[in-house]
C-alpha cells in the first residue's frame, strides 16, 4: 500500500468533517485520472482513509491495487501493467507530472523487473510483489502531483485534455472543501511543515472545470461589469437550468452563472445580503457562440452594492480557469456581447 498525503495548515488540530470527506474524494478522482491515463481505466484501486497521526492534521489516504491479489492470474495482470508503464505516452505524462529524474528512476525499475523475468533469476511471486509496489508508487505519486499541480501550468502541459479535466475536477473538490473551512490557512502534500498552496489560492483552484468537448474555438472576452440583479439564483446546482438575471448599465438583460467558489461560501454563511436593487460588480468571461446567444460566467464577484468582497483575479488565474482570453477595452463597454 502507498499513501497520498493531504497536509492541512491549521492553528488548532481540527478540520470540518466535510472537508476531510471532500479531500478523500478528491484523491479518489485524481487516482482515477491516473488510472485512465496510464491503464485506460481498466484497473481497480482500493482507496482507504488511514488514521491520522496523533496531534497532526495530515490526512493519509491509502492506495492498494486490488488486481494484484492472487497468484498466477495476478502476475499476468501485473506484467501487462508493466508493459503499459513502459510506453512512451505514459512516460511523457509522468515527466509532465513530476519531472525527468523520478521518471527515469521508474523506467530503471521497469527495466530491472523485465530483465529479471527474462532470465528467470527472480520468482514470479517476488516479481509480482515488486511490480505491484511500482504500480502503486507511480499511481499515488502521479495522483498527488495532479492535486498539487499549479492550474495554469497544468493547462499548458502536454498532459491529455481529458486527464487535465479530471485532475482539475479533483482539485475543485479538494479546494472547495478547504475554502469552506475558515480555519485552514494552506495545504501541502508532504510531511514537511510547508504549504505551497496558501488560502488566497483556494478560490481559483475550486472553480469547476469545463469539459474539453464543451470548449469553443472562440476566445473568451473578460470584462468588469456592474449588474443590477433582477432575478437571483441562490441554488448553485440549479444554474444549469435557470441562471442569474440582471441588467447592465445600458439596461440590457443579462443571463449569467456565478462560478466563484468564495462567493458561494459567503452566501452560504449569510455574509451577503440581497435587496431589490442589489448591484454586483463582476469579473465576467463572455463567450460568443455561432450556435446561439453568448454565455456569461462570473468568475469573480468583486463587490455587492458598495461593499468590496474580493480582489480581481490575476491574468494567470483567469487563464487557468477559462483558457485564452482577451480583455475588453473599457470597463462596462462590451454591450454588443450581451
Amino acid at each position: 500500500m502507498r499513501t497520498i498525503l493531504v497536509h492541512f495548515d491549521v492553528s488548532d488540530n481540527q478540520v470540518r468533517l466535510e472537508t476531510f470527506i471532500k479531500s478523500a474524494k478528491a484523491a479518489q478522482k485524481s487516482v482515477q485520472a491516473v488510472n485512465n491515463a496510464y491503464f485506460g481505466g481498466e484497473f481497480v484501486f482500493e482507496i482507504v482513509v488511514l488514521a491520522p497521526e496523533a496531534g497532526s492534521l495530515k490526512q493519509f489516504i491509502g492506495i492498494t491495487w486490488k488486481a494484484a491479489q492472487g497468484a498466477g492470474y495476478a502476475y499476468a495482470i501485473l506484467w501487462s501493467a508493466i508493459q503499459m508503464l513502459d510506453s512512451q505516452s505514459v512516460q511523457d505524462i509522468s515527466r509532465e507530472l513530476y519531472g525527468k529524474e523520478p521518471t527515469e528512476m521508474i523506467i530503471d525499475k521497469i527495466n530491472r523487473i523485465k530483465e529479471a523475468r527474462e532470465d528467470g533469476s527472480v520468482s514470479e511471486e517476488t516479481l509480482a510483489m515488486e511490480a505491484q509496489q511500482l504500480v502503486e508508487e507511480l499511481v499515488t505519486r502521479s495522483a498527488t502531483s495532479g492535486l498539487e499541480f499549479e492550474p495554469l501550468k497544468l493547462r499548458k502541459s502536454k498532459i491529455p485534455d481529458n486527464t487535465k479535466y479530471e485532475f482539475s475536477q479533483a482539485q475543485s473538490d479538494l479546494f472547495s472543501g478547504a475554502l469552506a473551512d475558515p480555519d485552514i490557512s494552506g495545504i501541502g502534500f508532504s510531511e514537511e511543515e510547508e504549504f505551497p498552496v496558501p488560502r488566497n489560492k483556494f478560490a481559483e483552484r475550486a472553480v469547476p472545470p469545463v469539459r474539453p468537448e464543451e470548449e469553443e474555438d472562440e476566445e473568451y472576452i473578460l470584462s468588469t461589469r456592474d449588474i443590477l440583479v433582477t432575478s437571483p439564483q441562490f441554488y448553485r446546482e440549479d444554474q444549469a437550468t435557470r441562471k442569474w438575471k440582471g441588467r447592465d448599465v445600458s439596461g440590457s438583460f443579462v443571463l449569467f452563472e456565478i462560478t466563484d467558489e468564495e462567493f458561494w461560501q459567503k452566501l452560504k454563511n449569510r455574509e451577503i445580503d440581497f435587496g431589490e436593487d442589489t448591484v454586483l460588480k463582476l469579473q465576467i468571461a463572455t463567450l460568443k457562440s455561432a450556435r446561439g446567444r453568448p454565455t456569461h460566467k462570473a468568475i469573480r464577484v468583486l463587490a455587492v452594492d458598495d461593499e468590496q468582497i474580493a480582489s480581481p483575479l490575476s491574468d494567470d488565474a483567469v487563464a487557468a480557469i477559462i483558457g485564452s482570453f482577451s480583455a475588453a477595452q473599457y470597463e462596462n463597454d462590451v454591450l454588443d456581447l450581451f
